[in-house]
């Protein structure tokens, strides 16, 4: 589970394997950085980003590159010129995000991976703990990035869409925090 701006460190708990990663919000959208050990800074340009991901080790993760409720409601996501650009650098295209409740949104996803030969990824884009569930994969294990991409081809993914309500909570939540930080 990669949190926003937040390094997640590589850890087993209670025999569940959690591989280093982090969503990093760049100055054009946000991308997964997995299979990494140092914390990537937030805001930087796209490229850039994915030069550092990439100078650890790690593999290049294009969250809901199509969400046009997050551009609705005010987020950023990856543009199409930006998708183009960076093509060669980008390891793996979510093709299912359990956020995305406008219909048509993970179908775009997936045709964009498979027009571009891009391994599949599927993620649950959980906000809250009800949501951590709704979508995952299962596929054998690995012992190296290029072991995990190769395992995702046969990974046996899990989707279920969640609520639109848990988006307008989320976004609630969002401007109480940026309104009540900035009295400060």
């Amino acid at each position: 589970m990669a949190d926003h701006d937040n390094l997640a460190p590589s850890a087993t708990i209670n025999g569940v394997r959690i591989i280093g990663n982090e969503e990093i919000k760049t100055a054009q959208g946000e991308i997964i950085a997995i299979f990494i050990k140092e914390k990537i800074a937030p805001s930087l340009p796209l490229a850039e980003t994915i030069q550092k991901i990439k100078a650890q080790g790690g593999l290049v993760v294009i969250p809901h590159p199509f969400n046009s409720l997050i551009r609705r409601l005010g987020g950023r996501r990856i543009s199409w010129q930006n998708l183009q650009e960076n093509l060669t650098n980008i390891d793996a295209i979510e093709i299912f995000n359990a956020r995305n409740v406008l219909s048509g949104d993970n179908q775009k996803a997936l045709e964009f991976a498979e027009q571009y030969h891009k391994t599949k990824i599927v993620g649950s884009d959980a906000h809250l703990i009800r949501e951590i569930d709704n979508t995952y994969f299962l596929m054998n294990d690995f012992s190296t990035p290029q072991e995990f991409l190769a395992n995702l081809a046969t990974a046996e993914f899990h989707t279920k869409t969640g609520f639109i309500f848990h988006q307008f909570f989320t976004l609630g939540v969002r401007i109480i925090k940026k309104r009540f930080l900035l009295r400060r």
